[in-house]
C-alpha cells in the first residue's frame, strides 16, 4: 500500500529527502559518520507523506510546506533518539539502536543537533504563526513524554491515557497536516481546521493501533514490550477495568497469564472501537474536499493504520 502511494508522490518525496539530507550534514568526519548511519535507517516518513498528500489535496505541494516537513521529520527523529535512550532500547528500525552503537552522550547530543537544527529550518520561513504554533506544539510534546515517565507502572483511566496519547504522539501529527495547510495558497480557515484536525485523529489512530500491537500474536506470542516497562495502553486498561486481579498480575510481572484474560474480554474489541472512532472522525475532515488521487491515498493509508 504505502510503496502505492509512494510513486504516487514520488517527486515530492524526492524533493524532501534531498533537501533534508542537505539539512543535516557536518563538517565533523565523526558526526558525519552517526549522522549517514540516522538516514541509512530511516523509517516509513509517515509524516512528511501525510503532510505531502493533505498539501495536495487544497493545493500544490510547495517549497515553504517542503522545509516545513524537514523541520517536522527532524524534530520526530531526535525525540526517538531521546526516547531510545530513556527506554533502553537496542533495537530502532530493525537496526542497532544509535545509542547501543556509538553511546547514549552522541544520542542525546544528535537529538539535541536535530531539534536545533529544525528550528533554524522553520525559522527560515519568517511565519510568526508557524514559529508560535512550534513553540506551544512542541511543550505539550514535552509535557507529553514527561507525563508518560510519571504514570509509569500506573493503570490510567481512559481519558487520562488518551490525553496522554494526544500529547506524546497525535500532536506532531496535527502539527505537520496544519502547518502544510497554512502554508498553502489556500488561506481558508476553515480547510485549516480540518486539515489540522485531521491530523490530531491520524495521530491518535497511529498510536493506539501501535499500542494494541503489543498485545497481538508475533510467532503465535504476544508481545508485552509495552508492559515490561511499565507503559499500559488501553488495551490493558479495559481489561483491567473487566478483570480487577489484572494489577496484581501486572504486579508480579506474571505477563504471560495475560493471554488467558484477553481471550475471555471485550480489551481488544473495545480498543479497536476505540481506532474506529477515530478513524470516522478523520474521513469526516476530508469528506467535502474534492475527489482526487491524493484524497483516496489519504483514505488508503487511514484504512491501512486503522481497522482496514
Amino acid at each position: 500500500m504505502q510503496n502505492k502511494i509512494n510513486k504516487l508522490i514520488e517527486k515530492e518525496l524526492t524533493q524532501f529527502n534531498f533537501g533534508l539530507k542537505q539539512n543535516i550534514r557536518s563538517s565533523t568526519e565523526e558526526f558525519q559518520e552517526v549522522l549517514e548511519y540516522i538516514i541509512k535507517t530511516r523509517g516509513k516518513q509517515i509524516r512528511p507523506i501525510l503532510g505531502i498528500l493533505c498539501s495536495n489535496i487544497i493545493g500544490q505541494f510547495n517549497e515553504r510546506q517542503n522545509i516545513f516537513l524537514q523541520g517536522i521529520e527532524l524534530i520526530h527523529n531526535a525525540t526517538l533518539l531521546h526516547d531510545d535512550v530513556i527506554d533502553e532500547s537496542k533495537i530502532r528500525r530493525g537496526n542497532i539502536a544509535l545509542h547501543q552503537k556509538f553511546s547514549n552522550k552522541i544520542a542525546i547530543l544528535t537529538g539535541d543537533y536535530f531539534l536545533s537544527t529544525a528550528i533554524e529550518i522553520i525559522h527560515k520561513l519568517k511565519s510568526q504563526k508557524i514559529n508560535n504554533l512550534l513553540a506551544k506544539y512542541m511543550k505539550e510534546i514535552c509535557e507529553g513524554e514527561i507525563e508518560q515517565n510519571f504514570s509509569a507502572y500506573k493503570i490510567l483511566p481512559i481519558k487520562k491515557y488518551l490525553k496522554k496519547t494526544e500529547r506524546k504522539t497525535a500532536l506532531l501529527f496535527e502539527l505537520t497536516t496544519h502547518g502544510c495547510a497554512i502554508l498553502s495558497e489556500n488561506k481558508d480557515g476553515k480547510v485549516q481546521t480540518k486539515l489540522k484536525n485531521f491530523g490530531k485523529n491520524f495521530g491518535m489512530i497511529f498510536q493506539i493501533k501501535d499500542d494494541l500491537k503489543n498485545f497481538q500474536k508475533k510467532d503465535n506470542k504476544p508481545v508485552y514490550n509495552d508492559v515490561e516497562n511499565g507503559t499500559y495502553t488501553a488495551p490493558i486498561i479495559f481489561l483491567a477495568k473487566e478483570f480487577p486481579e489484572i494489577k496484581n498480575i501486572l504486579a508480579q510481572k506474571k505477563y504471560q497469564q495475560l493471554s488467558e484474560y484477553f481471550k475471555k474480554s471485550q480489551a481488544i474489541t473495545k480498543t479497536k472501537n476505540l481506532i474506529n472512532h477515530y478513524q470516522q472522525n478523520a474521513l469526516l475532515q476530508i469528506k467535502d474536499f474534492p475527489k482526487s488521487v491524493h484524497k483516496e491515498a489519504l483514505k488508503e493509508l487511514l484504512s491501512y493504520f486503522g481497522n482496514n
